[in-house]
């Protein structure tokens, strides 16, 4: 997921705001992954559920049903 999304989403859930997205390398966001892990695990555990969705929407049987909702 671009860095940028991924700022748009956490700065939405108001997290890691100091984190500067813009420096980390695209597809490799170690400061982040840090930053995830000191988060308790039930806020950790909701955002992981989100993020599997997100993922099977991108898949190939997910984007098919998008698009034939669409």
């Amino acid at each position: 997921m671009p860095n940028a999304l991924l700022a748009r989403y956490f700065h939405e859930q108001n997290l890691f705001k100091g984190l500067d997205f813009t420096a980390m390398k695209e597809g490799n966001p170690a400061a982040l992954f840090e930053a995830w892990l000191l988060l308790p695990d039930n806020q950790r555990n909701a955002m992981d559920t989100v993020f599997r969705e997100i993922f099977e929407m991108r898949c190939e049987k997910g984007s098919t049903a998008i698009i034939d909702e669409a």
